[in-house]
Parts: C-alpha cells; structure tokens; sequence
C-alpha cells in the first residue's frame, strides 16, 4: 500500500498550485492595490492643482469649502471631508517651502482638528498649498502602501503640494 501511494502522482498538480497561488494572489493584490492608491493621489494632485487657479485668481473660498471642492473631484475617496486637511500660506520665494510635515486630519478622532495656516494672501505674492489626506489601503504591506506615510492605526496617508503666484488683484 505504501508502494502504491508513492507512485502515484494525481494530485502532483495540487501541491504545485498550493505553493505557487500565495505568491500568485500576492503580486495580484499589490498590483491592484499600487494602482487603486496612484489613482487617488493622481486625482488629489489634480484638484489642488484645480483649486489652486480659484486661488490665485482672487477667489480663494473658506477652508472647509475648499476641502469640499477637493472632495466633490475625487469620488473614490470614501469620507473625504472628514479625513482631509488643507493648509496654505505665503512664502518669500519658491524655495522656502515649510520645513516641517503638515498633520493630517483623521476621522477616527473627531476631537483632533490641527490648526493650520490658512492665508490666501494678497495679488503678486507666492502661496504654498498642501493637502493631506488620510485613507485605508487594501493590502497593507504590499505594493505602494509600503512608501506612504503610516499612522499608528494602520490609516495611510496621501500628500499634494503645489506652489503659485497670486495674479495682481
């Protein structure tokens, strides 16, 4: 009977599949994943980008309209309003960026809003905005997830920046 169960290969199929499906499903997963959190960012990027021309024209909204205008751009992004935070100010030059990290504002702790500078400024002065967005991931340890900044309930998060001159107004 041992004779007879060495020799046969009938599940030899099997066993290469269940060694090779984890690391299979793995690449699938992070593939999937790297591309579902670019797309958030490349959205996030976009509308900064489309809030900042509403800036730098003269119409700079409120800070909470305008993280809802961010919000409003980017649908695949669940709970948007309450996991973004925007900050701009004005800066001497392009290169005088802030030096330090901006904090992101997090739904899980409600009572936790940062305080920010939120100055549009005057006509021909440099603004610097930035705009922090925490959300989940799919697979964490896999894929793009592993190069964003991660907070310690396990939320990741997404950063835009961009910098201006306001037109003379």
């Amino acid at each position: 009977m041992l004779k007879k169960f060495l020799k046969d290969d009938s599940g030899i199929a099997s066993v290469e599949f269940a060694f090779l499906a984890p690391v299979f499903f793995m690449f699938i997963f992070a593939f999937f994943e790297t591309g579902w959190v670019m797309t958030k960012a490349v959205m996030l990027e976009n509308s900064v980008a489309n809030v900042s021309r509403l800036i730098y024209t003269g119409k700079a909204p409120t800070k909470l309209a305008l993280e809802e205008q961010i919000c409003e751009a980017n649908p695949l992004i669940t709970n948007c309003v309450s996991n973004i935070n925007v900050e701009m100010q004005v800066i001497q030059n392009m290169g005088d960026t802030p030096d330090t990290d901006m904090q992101c504002r997090d739904e899980a702790d409600e009572a936790f809003n940062p305080a920010v500078n939120y100055n549009s400024g005057q006509g021909a002065e440099i603004i610097f905005l930035r705009v922090c967005l925490k959300t989940d991931i799919l697979v964490p340890g896999l894929g793009f997830g592993l190069a964003l900044d991660e907070d310690g309930d396990g939320r990741y998060e997404i950063r835009s920046s961009t910098a201006f001159m306001n037109e003379p107004f």
